[in-house]
């Protein structure tokens, strides 16, 4: 058994059916991208896998357990001041922490906050960070509870280039020290960090693969209102013009390599 594992997931608002007999496997470890576009039932997804929401019909289990998800999935919001308990930071973080005594708490927190590059800030109040420190600290509560698995949803939407990708380089970090990655977002440049992705539309999975086979499928993407990467629209220009590349290319640097590759 895979160490999450969801089977048949339904959800409704009221009458609205938002995920529809949903299976999905995630392996221990793995970054996984729930990837799809506003509406598609993608932070539902996420919000059933940390025990937010109650499916109306399906399963989850999380290393083989069925309760208590918060406890093994923890979650980092778009917005960074709805995840906040306290204005003030070492406060906040030691929220997250149980049945530790003091010193083990100030362990975790100083731990933490090296990991998303914010050591020095404890006693800063969160009132007075960027959108990006923020959410630097929102994911640095996630890490204090020492969860194995951690979903971001659509963490970088509020943020501006730098902030955005000081976000996802403490997110490759984290897979690279073991923790399970999902990733909740639209957009692509997102997705082509993961190892799988899994295209969601209208409560249902289109596209379940490994990264490549999924964002250089135009078709697929196009389809489904997905941007096209940049380079992998780049590969079928130069195509149309007689140009081969060895393969589709789905990021810059696979698209600088390339075109080094061409006689």
């Amino acid at each position: 058994m895979a160490f999450i594992e969801i089977k048949d997931l339904s959800y409704a608002y009221d009458d609205k059916l938002v995920l529809n007999k949903l299976s999905l496997s995630i392996e221990r470890r793995e970054y996984l991208c729930v990837l799809g576009k506003n509406g598609s039932g993608k932070s539902t997804l996420a919000r059933c896998l940390n025990g937010i929401l109650k499916p109306s019909e399906g399963s989850i289990r999380v290393d083989n357990n069925l309760f208590d998800l918060n406890r093994y999935v923890g979650m980092v919001f778009q917005n960074p001041d709805n995840q906040f308990v306290s204005s003030v930071v070492r406060e906040d973080l030691a929220f997250y922490p149980e049945n530790l005594d003091k010193s083990d708490i100030d362990m975790r927190i100083k731990s933490a906050l090296v990991d998303v590059d914010m050591e020095g800030f404890e006693d800063r109040s969160t009132h007075f960070l960027s959108g990006g420190q923020k959410q630097r600290i929102a994911i640095a509560g996630i890490l204090t509870a020492d969860l194995d698995t951690i979903i971001f949803d659509e963490v970088t939407t509020m943020l501006d280039p730098k902030g955005k990708e000081d976000v996802l380089n403490i997110i490759d970090r984290l897979h690279k020290k073991g923790k399970t990655i999902i990733m909740i977002t639209h957009d692509i440049n997102e997705a082509i960090r993961a190892d799988r992705v899994v295209l969601i539309s209208d409560g249902n999975i289109i596209r379940n693969g490994n990264t490549r086979d999924v964002l250089s499928d135009v078709d697929l993407l196009s389809s489904n209102n997905i941007e096209v990467p940049l380079c992998v629209r780049i590969y079928h220009d130069l195509k149309e013009r007689g140009i081969e590349l060895k393969k589709c290319p789905i990021n810059e640097d696979e698209l600088v390599e390339a075109l080094c590759q061409l006689n």
